[in-house]
């Protein structure tokens, strides 16, 4: 049984991924009531069915919280343990990351074994 459609799990991870560094940010600055407000009215506003967040500073978790559901048919609330299905969206991690080795001149990316493991023809 399918709980969420391909679209929302990706509206999701994408929303987490481009608010990632904004929320860091906020929360070193910002009371928990300010996080919390923002990341409701974002998913409001994107239609975010639920999300779970956990942001650190210096190593250490100084908030974990879920938001919203993680099943929304079945009203199941999301925590900071949800495991989501996450399909194709780590692909774009993985692109930035070989570009940033890239850009650091630790990888190039006319090499044959990375082309090989990327699956890419010469």
């Amino acid at each position: 049984m399918r709980i969420y459609s391909r679209k929302s799990r990706f509206t999701a991870a994408a929303w987490l991924c481009l608010s990632s560094t904004i929320l860091v940010a906020t929360s070193l600055v910002a009371t928990a009531d300010e996080v919390d407000r923002y990341v409701e009215v974002s998913m409001r506003r994107q239609h975010i069915p639920g999300l779970s967040l956990v942001v650190l500073r210096d190593g250490r978790v100084v908030k974990a919280k879920g938001y919203g559901f993680s099943s929304v048919e079945l009203k199941v609330p999301a925590t900071p343990d949800t495991v989501y299905e996450l399909a194709s969206t780590t692909k774009p991690f993985l692109a930035t990351a070989i570009m940033l080795l890239v850009q650091e001149g630790k990888l190039n990316t006319s090499s044959a074994s990375l082309r090989c493991g990327l699956g890419i023809a010469s």
